[in-house]
């Protein structure tokens, strides 16, 4: 008798194991891509153009207007030479979302909700100091309005800009989070992206 409820047993195991590899809890197909060189500086180039290639008038004309527009950048996460990301104080409990998602709609959702979290935290910590700062200038060509920020640690960074006032407009933006050296880095390993 225990000799047959061992054989139900492992029997049991056996299928269940089988179960879990069907539905794909089993081993998983991993991606590599080129190890990140922590040890490079990045920079970060905010822009919106002013105008389509069309020539034809854009809807942000009027930011060209603007002498500046003031940025900050606060690292929020540290990357390993892997890619993986991890908070940092005082973001700890920031949850850092997968870069690429099937379901482009709730990524993007799920991203402005870590973003809007990340800067909560810098709004309710008023001493913590920004790692850069980045001013928004139009470009000579009047194509629209650009700033860089250089010598940038590779990390996750969140960019706060300030509220702006042009002639017709108040413009309110978005806090948003960007990855540096971003994922065209990632595809190409070229050092400018």
């Amino acid at each position: 008798k225990a000799r047959i409820d061992m054989m139900i047993r492992q029997l049991c195991l056996l299928l269940a194991a089988a179960i879990l590899l069907v539905i794909g809890v089993g081993p998983r197909q991993t991606y590599a891509a080129g190890a990140i060189d922590l040890s490079r500086p990045c920079s970060l180039t905010l822009y919106t153009r002013s105008s389509p290639e069309s020539g034809e008038a854009g809807e942000y004309d009027d930011l060209c207007s603007i002498p500046q527009i003031r940025g900050k950048l606060y690292r929020v996460a540290d990357v390993s030479f892997t890619g993986e990301y991890r908070s940092r104080a005082p973001f700890e409990d920031l949850h850092i979302p997968a870069l690429t998602a099937p379901d482009r709609d709730s990524w993007a959702a799920l991203w402005e909700e870590t973003a809007d979290k990340a800067a909560a935290i810098v709004a309710e910590n008023p001493d913590f100091l920004p790692d850069a700062a980045v001013t928004l200038t139009p470009a000579e060509d009047g194509s629209g309005i650009l700033g860089t920020a250089r010598e940038l640690l590779p990390g996750m960074y969140l960019v706060i800009l300030e509220d702006t006032q042009s002639p017709v407009f108040t413009y309110r933006f978005r806090p948003f989070l960007v990855a540096v050296p971003g994922n065209l880095y990632w595809e190409t390993q070229d050092e400018s992206r």
